[in-house]
């Protein structure tokens, strides 16, 4: 399923069933394509939509597979929009379960009504951006976070990492670049808040071909907005929209990239499993951030003013090619994450607090 939480979703669920002694299900839509998967993990397709009229299959894996945490993500492209979501947290607790929590993303006050229902269940509340709480006014949190355990756990790639030989580098970079010089690449779901467009004035048509993997709806008017970009006399042949791609192809597309741009509208940081899964592979990566601070060596990424179209095409002219070491693996990450969790679940077993 392409959504970026349920990717979380499926590494945390692989890296807590690494250990044997935990038995871990996965309730979620019915599936189909059943290949992806773990041989510790017991997966659940049964939800044939998220409405309220899906309740039935919640409470029967709730009394046949009698989990002692039911720990629940959000928000998920998965969910659509029902209403059955909201509830999860409360029906567990009826059902006299502990609940864990994971909110990926902040919240509005339009949905406060749907949010009290989730909102006021005790448990466990997870966030995976720093100074989460900073985001909600004081009233509201009050409310959502007086009954819970509080715990920020740093999520990580879920991109793959590659090494690549010269040779392989040289093949794949002559398929892409098409007679450019530069090879510039954007990645994940295309919707204005990630401010895709900015590509073209950033990027140079005289130098540069864009690479585009990401989902493309003709139907979609912000992704015909691209498209017509992509079609210009200034881009027309320099620019490839991949549509939805495979872990293991975007990590080679990253790996191969000399310049990543990531120009999101509110902001990178490292919260951002995108931003994450491209300075992995070490190409230099252009991203915006609400306290830019230039160039970091370490990452090998530039943090730019939000929007600063100017700022992002300098960086690009300095850094462009820039390459750092990686590291081969990204699964002791996800093995730390687990650890992290499973602390959470005893403590919230316990009765306790976190040590």
């Amino acid at each position: 399923m392409k959504c970026g939480v349920g990717d979380y979703s499926f590494f945390l669920a692989n890296a807590l069933a690494s250990d044997e002694s935990n038995v871990v299900g996965v309730l979620t839509s019915i599936l189909d394509n059943k290949d992806r998967g773990a041989d510790r993990v017991q997966l659940f397709p049964v939800v044939k939509n998220w409405s309220l009229m899906s309740i039935i299959q919640y409470i029967k894996i709730l009394r046949d597979f009698k989990p002692d945490i039911v720990h629940i993500q959000y928000p998920t492209q998965g969910y659509g929009a029902g209403n059955l979501p909201w509830l999860l947290p409360s029906i567990a607790w009826l059902f006299g379960k502990k609940v864990v929590q994971t909110w990926h993303e902040g919240y509005t006050k339009k949905n406060a009504i749907k949010l009290f229902f989730k909102g006021i269940v005790p448990g466990a509340l997870i966030y995976v951006k720093p100074e989460y709480q900073k985001q909600f006014r004081p009233y509201f949190m009050r409310w959502v976070f007086w009954n819970k355990l509080k715990v920020f756990i740093k999520n990580a790639s879920v991109i793959p990492v590659v090494n690549l030989a010269k040779h392989e580098i040289d093949q794949y970079r002559i398929t892409y670049l098409k007679g450019q010089k530069r090879l510039i690449v954007f990645f994940g779901f295309m919707h204005p808040e990630k401010r895709v467009e900015l590509l073209f004035s950033i990027a140079n048509p005289l130098t540069d071909t864009i690479v585009i993997a990401g989902e493309f709806d003709p139907k979609n008017g912000y992704h015909q907005e691209i498209y017509d970009f992509a079609n210009s006399t200034q881009w027309s042949d320099k620019v490839q929209i991949l549509g939805f791609l495979a872990e293991e192809i975007v990590a080679k597309l990253l790996a191969i990239a000399d310049a990543i741009i990531l120009p999101f509208a509110s902001g990178g940081g490292a919260w951002n499993t995108s931003l994450q899964a491209a300075s992995q592979q070490g190409s230099f990566v252009i991203t915006t951030a609400q306290h830019p601070i230039g160039y970091d060596q370490d990452s090998n990424i530039y943090y730019s003013h939000i929007d600063d179209v100017s700022e992002m095409k300098l960086a690009l002219e300095k850094w462009c090619s820039t390459k750092k070491n990686v590291s081969n693996e990204v699964t002791g990450d996800w093995n730390l994450i687990a650890h992290q969790h499973l602390l959470l679940y005893a403590a919230l077993l316990n009765g306790r607090g976190l040590d």
